[in-house]
């Protein structure tokens, strides 16, 4: 399937000057203002296309070392080089298509342009100016919107490693409404728990869980970082079987916010580096064993 995936997109993208782009290409579902001064939807190559591509070259660029085939790896290499890197906008922020076109919509509830932080791992903490980047798209988007749009931004939050913003979205997600009228800015929760956009949207009810997660555990290969966005009011509390990359199973415990007890259980041999507390440690962890830890 991922094969079948890159070879389109190979025949897909084109150059433009230095780059290959997609196009037509979308920012759903947002619009922007082009030179003749009136709202488009349709460009070249948005960042949401540009992140997600990174992506899918990279994973199968990794597959076949893996399986040790060539398949399209030299195309996909010379492709990927080629890709439009991330670029800040007029006002700081990560342009959400090529050209630094404003949007037409500055509070638009989608966030596609931040798919490379979140669900993504394209930008990190070794971005840092990138990282401010989001941070400012973020503030120009604000705060409201349907309840899957607030889940998301309180994901991106956690992952800026500002749990307070994270929690504050969180309990508007949870405001109580019985609104049936479809509304693209109301969100809040039904008296059944289901996500406030008529009729329902799941991805908010998912969405939570996966910001709650964020804010608790941030994890890539052969990395885990406990408590990364931690709000105050969640000074106490503890955290049994979640997954981390690398199917490890992590239980902890913490206090006055500091990580108390760690454990860890892998189903294979390997190294992980562990940072809580402001350090760094690195764990042997041994197949179907476990790895437990105190913290002073």
């Amino acid at each position: 399937m991922i094969e079948g995936a890159v070879k389109f997109y190979l025949g897909f993208l084109f150059p433009y000057g230095e780059y290959y782009v997609t196009g037509p290409s979308t920012s759903p579902e947002n619009r922007f203002c082009g030179e003749d001064g009136k709202p488009h939807s349709v460009g070249m190559a948005s960042t949401m296309d540009i992140s997600i591509l990174k992506e899918l070259f990279g994973y199968y660029l990794k597959i076949c070392n893996i399986l040790g085939i060539e398949g399209e790896t030299v195309d996909v290499k010379r492709v990927l080089s080629k890709l439009p890197p991330f670029k800040t906008g007029s006002f700081g922020q990560i342009r959400e298509w090529l050209l630094d076109y404003p949007e037409t919509e500055i509070h638009h509830r989608h966030v596609s342009h931040l798919y490379g932080l979140y669900p993504g791992n394209l930008i990190t903490e070794k971005n840092p100016e990138l990282l401010e980047a989001c941070r400012v798209a973020l503030e120009r988007r604000g705060d409201e919107g349907t309840g899957w749009c607030m889940a998301w931004k309180a994901c991106l939050w956690a992952r800026l490693r500002d749990g307070e913003h994270a929690l504050g979205l969180l309990k508007n997600q949870l405001r109580y409404t019985r609104e049936e009228n479809i509304s693209c800015v109301g969100g809040g929760i039904y008296p059944n728990m289901l996500c406030a956009h008529p009729p329902f949207q799941i991805d908010g009810n998912f969405g939570f869980a996966a910001a709650v997660a964020e804010m608790l555990i941030q994890s890539r290969k052969g990395y885990i970082l406990l408590l990364p966005a931690l709000p105050d009011e969640w000074k106490d509390g503890n955290v049994r079987g979640m997954k981390v990359q690398g199917d490890i199973t992590v239980d902890f415990e913490w206090r006055e916010g500091r990580i108390h007890k760690v454990r860890l259980c892998s189903s294979r041999e390997q190294k992980v580096t562990l940072e809580c507390n402001g350090i760094s440690k690195t764990v042997f962890l041994r197949p179907d064993g476990t790895e437990d830890m105190i913290f002073d």
